[in-house]
């Protein structure tokens, strides 16, 4: 497992379910970037929505609103206060909708918006559909903490999916179970080396086999 101060050394690269290049790592921010339990370590990796797009999403849905209502109506609209607070309220749920992401990850931990899990210590790593047909990861920990995101939020910044992957692999070694789906997200499950005990941050490793070297290269 990664120190939990340095995120060192890096866990191996997990796969990933989309081939679409990352950006660039986003920069700090105090606003954005969630943090960990209060004894834990600090966020060595993140990943943020742009307002940006919220702005430009409500801008478009009115001027769309707009042109509509000129296409139908005319001008005989334009006093019609009723028809515009109702471009206003559509924009802005619109907007809602769109409201940017945020997500953290510590060395054995993960924040979405506030819903916090130890990674090492997951009692259930789910997958279940979310807007539009996108995968949403579900976890769940022994500490009754819980936290979900998008899988294409999740693989954005690979090192946070690095992070957050590594800490799945051993909590499935030591009992998490998984729905059907995420069985077939994560059929590595069954070839997880059933010895291996979640480790303590900055721990080594402890087998209860007497076999030398790491039977599972993918547990970092």
């Amino acid at each position: 497992m990664p120190d939990r101060m340095t995120g060192d050394p890096r866990p191996p690269r997990a796969p990933v379910r989309s081939s679409k290049k990352p950006g660039p790592k986003q920069p700090y921010h105090d606003k954005k970037v969630l943090p960990g339990p209060s004894d834990a370590g600090p966020p060595l990796e993140w990943d943020y929505g742009d307002r940006r797009l919220q702005l430009w999403a409500a801008a478009t849905m009115l001027v769309l609103g707009i042109a509509l209502a000129f296409f139908k109506e005319g001008f005989d609209w334009l006093d019609n206060w009723s028809i515009w607070l109702g471009l206003v309220v559509i924009s802005g749920l619109f907007s809602l909708l769109l409201r940017g992401h945020k997500i953290s990850a510590g060395a054995d931990w993960l924040n979405t918006r506030g819903g916090i899990v130890r990674t090492y210590e997951l009692t259930e790593v789910n997958f279940d559909t979310g807007p539009y047909g996108t995968p949403v990861l579900q976890l769940k920990d022994k500490h009754g903490g819980e936290a979900d995101a998008q899988m294409t939020f999740m693989e954005s910044n690979r090192e946070l999916w690095d992070l957050v992957y590594n800490g799945i692999l051993h909590s499935l070694a030591n009992g998490a179970t998984m729905n059907k789906r995420a069985q077939r997200e994560f059929p590595i499950g069954d070839r997880i080396p059933r010895t291996y005990q979640p480790l303590p941050p900055g721990g080594r490793h402890r087998r209860k086999n007497h076999h030398d070297g790491n039977p599972n290269p993918e547990l970092g």
